[in-house]
């Protein structure tokens, strides 16, 4: 009976409207026409608003729906319930809205989960009720093990906060479309779409569990997705462009090369609304959308059944590194089998890995240095730059007490064997720098040399005299099965002679450029290495042992 609406204002309200006559969309709608369309967020005129909300009535939508076609952005709209909306300090929203939204509470009554049809613009998503047992309850009582599960492995300090995306199906994408063809100008203006209302719906009850306040670009990323198997059928017909563009894409990266084979067609199921998919959509006439589009998807039916929420948490990757010293001579830089077999003992990556990773509780990570030295050569001085890219941990990146501790426990457990210095979280210009390839930077050695006979003081002084001596490296023989047989010009930048008493040893200490082979570069490598140190003397020369001293780089 529409004498019993508790529309605002009642006095007057049906003087002019047959009820008798009407039927129920005709006599909201003429109501509707009393007010003239409030808010400052609707852009429409109140005929286009009319029409909008008569096409929203007769989909039956579901009211929070209605709420974003009207440009609705008050997050407690979103959160609360129909009587809250209703009542006292509710958004300001233009009458037609505010009519159907009383309509549909004397259908459902108040604050009451919306029986009957699944809504068919959110697929559900946005028609479960608030629970009443407090604040921190979230609106979709499926996330709760959810969260719980990122309560329990994701460290979230306060001030570092977490970031919230929507994944949605393919098939709420063909919706929104579906809508506009049907309505134009439903998705336009003052519109919040889907993946928008779900943020402003599940980020204050997500903010309440975690503690903490959500911040684009935060560490902790959560993605709330929605899953549709009932509809899922609706998003298949756009596949095979999605296909043909992702495959145009891939062939571009690949220096324009063309993928020979049949490709794997993306999953129905398995959409989502991707920017992609979108555009692909609006590139579409009206005409052409409702003759490839499902029935189901055009005419905006209900779904069979509500869609399900699923929320995915990781903690964005960052790098955390210093400068390591390696004081053994049997500790290969990264992890060395051959046939299956190690070769040398445990590696530095994972001699640092085994403090790092539980003490920030995570499980994957990849090593990167500046450069290498071999498996029997130290590094000593200051040590060589090198990072951990952690991804996925479940401690926040640690402040600078917490690195003290990460480093202490590592010189601790490596006492004698590898030490680190300047431990931190890695800004990307350092990791940049690490990655650098840069054939200026030069690099400080020393080793230790045998020669048939004891080098002259004459011999060292001419040694010591040269200075930019350039050589020409073929690729050294022990490496030629994993790099380029190619001649690179290095230049030897100085060097320094110390004579061993009572031997025909010496030290030899040299500044070269990066990517100089050191050990080739004394002994020749059988000619490949030009010329040599052996040239120089006039003697074969034998390296005994060989230290890096210095890696020359601002870090």
């Amino acid at each position: 009976n529409p004498s019993t609406c508790i529309l605002k204002p009642v006095e007057g309200a049906f003087d002019a409207l047959p009820v008798a006559k009407c039927t129920q969309r005709a006599w909201w709608a003429a109501l509707a026409k009393l007010h003239a369309p409030a808010g400052p967020a609707w852009t429409m005129d109140g005929d286009d608003h009319l029409q909008l909300i008569a096409t929203l009535e007769e989909i039956k939508a579901c009211w929070r729906c209605v709420l974003r076609h009207s440009g609705c952005r008050t997050a407690d709209a979103y959160t609360g319930s129909l009587e809250d909306v209703l009542g006292e300090g509710s958004p300001d929203l233009p009458s037609a809205t505010m009519t159907l939204l009383q309509t549909h509470a004397l259908k459902t009554g108040m604050g009451a989960p919306s029986p009957g049809p699944v809504c068919p613009l959110c697929l559900g998503s946005l028609q479960e009720e608030p629970h009443a047992d407090g604040e921190a309850s979230l609106p979709s009582a499926s996330l709760q093990p959810a969260v719980q599960a990122v309560v329990d492995k994701y460290e979230v300090p306060v001030g570092q906060g977490f970031s919230l995306d929507v994944s949605l199906p393919a098939a709420a994408a063909v919706r929104a479309r579906a809508m506009a063809v049907r309505h134009p100008g439903a998705c336009a203006g003052a519109y919040v779409d889907l993946k928008e209302a779900l943020r402003l719906r599940f980020t204050p009850p997500l903010e309440a569990v975690l503690g903490t306040s959500c911040a684009p670009g935060a560490g902790l990323r959560l993605t709330l997705a929605l899953s549709a198997p009932g509809v899922a059928g609706e998003g298949a017909w756009l596949a095979q462009g999605i296909q043909q563009q992702v495959d145009q894409s891939r062939r571009r990266r690949h220096t324009g090369k063309r993928r020979h084979g049949k490709q794997d067609i993306v999953p129905a199921d398995a959409m989502v609304a991707s920017a992609r998919l979108v555009d692909q959509l609006a590139a579409l006439t009206p005409a052409a959308f409702l003759s490839a589009c499902p029935a189901s998807a055009a005419s905006l039916a209900p779904p069979p059944a509500p869609a399900t929420l699923g929320l995915r948490a990781c903690r964005a990757p960052f790098h955390l590194g210093g400068r390591y010293t390696k004081l053994g001579r049997d500790i290969p830089q990264s992890p060395w089998f051959i046939d299956g077999e190690r070769r040398g003992g445990v590696s530095l990556e994972e001699r640092l890995a085994a403090v790092v990773l539980p003490g920030l509780r995570c499980s994957d990570a990849s090593f990167l240095s500046s450069g290498r030295e071999d498996m029997d050569v130290r590094m000593l001085g200051t040590g060589r730059p090198w990072a951990l890219e952690l991804r996925d941990a479940g401690r926040a990146p640690p402040d600078h007490g917490a690195c003290l501790d990460l480093e202490r426990g590592i010189n601790e457990a490596e006492a004698g064997r590898v030490g680190v210095r300047g431990l931190r979280v890695l800004t990307p210009a350092e990791v940049a720098a690490i990655k650098a390839e840069d054939g200026d930077r030069e690099k400080s050695y020393v080793a230790l040399c045998w020669a048939p006979r004891p080098v002259g003081e004459q011999e060292v002084a001419q040694l010591e005299a040269r200075q930019g001596l350039v050589i020409k490296q073929q690729t050294p023989m022990r490496v030629l099965h994993r790099r380029a047989n190619l001649v690179r010009p290095r230049t030897v930048v100085c060097m320094r002679v110390r004579s061993v008493p009572s031997s025909s040893c010496f030290l030899l200490g040299l500044r070269t450029q990066s990517g100089t082979y050191v050990k080739e570069f004394v002994h020749g490598d059988l000619g490949r290495t030009v010329p040599c140190l052996g040239d120089l003397l006039g003697m074969p020369v034998t390296i005994l042992q060989l230290d890096v001293m210095d890696i020359h780089m601002d870090f």
